[in-house]
């Protein structure tokens, strides 16, 4: 998981330092959403939890596809389960004659962890409690479709996003791996031209 997180800032990093030229787009924003998959907690029969996120895109003028990196944190479980995703997208974007709203559709690779923590209580008073760790990180892909809204440089957008693969994060109610899908809406900021 640490790995996979340092890769992304890096990533992030290098792309943000790059060079702005008159081709190139740079674009922050930040979502959030709903996602019908999150695994249910102890004793819970539903599933589901609510998103926060943060994305990045990247786009050279002459090519019509956006490089489209991104992370969600799921709001559920408190302190003792910690879930979220990291993505690194692909978008391809469709030029309608109507400029306000532009679809589309896209895919990629998804990273998912899972963290949760135990409390061990002692048989006696006189030792402490401990706290063990346990996570899992699971690899699948993504498939969505989303539309952008209105023009210029703060652009409000809704997708939907399915993550395919055997996720511990998305398990069911008997623990087994699974899909998810989700829907998000969020603004998106260009910081270049």
């Amino acid at each position: 998981m640490m790995r996979s997180l340092c890769g992304a800032l890096a990533l992030l990093v290098v792309l943000l330092g790059a060079p702005s030229t008159a081709d190139a787009q740079f674009v922050v924003g930040a979502h959030g959403g709903y996602n019908l998959d999150v695994r249910p907690e102890m004793g819970e029969t539903t599933s589901g939890a609510a998103l926060v996120g943060g994305q990045l895109q990247f786009r050279i003028a002459p090519l019509p596809i956006v490089f489209n990196p991104g992370v969600d944190l799921f709001l559920k479980g408190g302190d003792e389960f910690t879930a979220l995703q990291i993505d690194t997208n692909l978008l391809l974007p469709f030029t309608l004659e109507n400029e306000w709203v532009t679809p589309y559709i896209g895919g990629g690779l998804a990273v998912t962890r899972l963290s949760t923590e135990t409390t061990l209580f002692s048989a006696s008073d006189a030792q402490p409690q401990q706290a063990v760790a346990e996570g899992t990180t699971d690899y699948g892909i993504n498939a969505m479709a989303g539309v952008l809204l209105g023009v210029g440089a703060v652009r409000p957008f809704v997708q939907l996003r399915a993550t395919l693969g055997n996720h511990a994060i998305y398990a069911d109610t008997d623990g087994e791996p699974g899909e998810a899908f989700g829907i998000s809406a969020g603004v998106l900021f260009r910081l270049s031209q």
